[in-house]
């Protein structure tokens, strides 16, 4: 087997000629088939009377390829057949076009447009409503305070004519409990009802419920624990015996359900949770959340599950009640 010393890379290497057929090899090791090809023809062209220096020289000179030049290809060439892009000629006609089909069916008055100018005002009042809200409740809340009374969160409906609050309300005095709420505070209620009017600018409705027990309404519930925790003589587990002993005669955990009955749903259960310390409440190192509950507030029992919360403040920090209720329907 015959072997040839060729220049590779500027070094000389020992090639056999006949594994120049062999290409996957030598393409694995880098070596392309037109610069084996190459190598062949110097080969078959080396002489006795040629030089190894020559045959460098000659190596060394760049090896034409025969490519085939690419015609440049042009922008409307390039986009996607599915989107018309239309010639450079054609662009100016079909903006003219466009021009007078709108012009067609619409027509501007240039003196209306430049003369005519709209001015819009608001007024920073009604922009605020949790704000508006927020005063309105503490008006309503100290308000029957006076009246020995707790309310839950009022809601307001409010049109251009007349302004509507619908609210909750329970008697903590259980002297005056039992007598018309109306008959002996219609003049103080005529006296809100204006002061609201004159905030709202317009008339106010007041659409009052009153409710005989604490544990039909969270809000009422919730201001009314928030209340005897602000006592000293008062802690968590007084707050809640008194609480169950006046309510678990009525409604509260009520397992008959009659057809007669003028409530429309059941408890199924409550959950009192009390965060941080009353005045009388022993202090626990790391303990100072309190959860107490009775009954179930599970999906499966529990029909709708209302929650409230309320924060005071004592001399030993603040605390909050968190109570939730759940209600079955009939």
């Amino acid at each position: 087997m015959e072997k040839s010393f060729l220049p590779i890379n500027n070094q000389y290497s020992s090639i056999d000629l006949p594994t120049l057929n062999k290409t996957p090899i030598l393409k694995k090791k880098g070596i392309e088939r037109n610069s084996l090809l190459e190598i062949a023809k110097y080969t078959g062209q080396l002489t006795k009377s040629q030089d190894k220096t020559s045959l460098i020289l000659e190596s060394k000179n760049p090896i034409e390829s025969n490519t085939i030049p690419q015609k440049k290809s042009s922008y409307y060439e390039k986009v996607d057949m599915l989107t018309y892009v239309p010639q450079k000629g054609k662009e100016i006609e079909m903006k003219t076009n466009i021009q007078k089909y709108l012009k067609s069916f619409t027509t501007l008055d240039i003196e209306l447009a430049q003369n005519k100018n709209t001015l819009y005002e608001f007024n920073s009042n009604t922009l605020n409503s949790k704000i508006l809200n927020k005063n309105v409740y503490k008006i309503l809340e100290y308000s029957f305070f006076e009246m020995s009374s707790v309310i839950s969160t009022p809601n307001f409906y409010i049109s251009p004519k007349i302004a509507v609050i619908n609210l909750f309300f329970f008697v903590t005095n259980s002297k005056l409990a039992k007598k018309n709420f109306l008959e002996l505070n219609l003049n103080k209620l005529q006296g809100l009802s204006n002061k609201l009017s004159k905030y709202f600018k317009k008339p106010v409705h007041l659409d009052l419920t009153q409710i005989y027990s604490v544990s039909n309404n969270t809000d009422i519930l919730v201001n009314v624990l928030g209340k005897l925790g602000l006592s000293r003589r008062n802690s968590f587990s007084r707050i809640i015996g008194r609480f169950f002993k006046y309510q678990s005669n009525k409604i509260f955990f009520r397992n008959n359900q009659n057809k007669l009955s003028k409530f429309a749903t059941i408890l199924t259960g409550v959950n009192i949770k009390l965060g941080g310390r009353l005045m009388k409440g022993k202090i626990v190192p790391r303990r100072s959340v309190k959860k107490i509950q009775y009954g179930s507030l599970a999906r499966s029992k529990a029909n709708y599950i209302t929650t409230a919360r309320l924060t005071q403040k004592n001399k030993r920090g603040s605390f909050s009640f968190t109570v939730s209720i759940g209600h079955k329907f009939f």
